[in-house]
């Protein structure tokens, strides 16, 4: 149960990130910011 609710809640984050830089991809300059922040951590 644990490792079902787990791939549950990575899939949900996962598909948040994915909207979140789909809706951006228009505003490169902006995208391309958050992109490099996400690699840096």
């Amino acid at each position: 149960m644990g490792e079902w609710t787990d791939t549950l809640v990575e899939s949900r984050i996962r598909w948040k990130v994915y909207v979140r830089f789909g809706g951006e991809c228009l505003e490169t300059d902006h995208s391309n910011m958050i992109r490099r922040r996400v690699l840096s951590l």
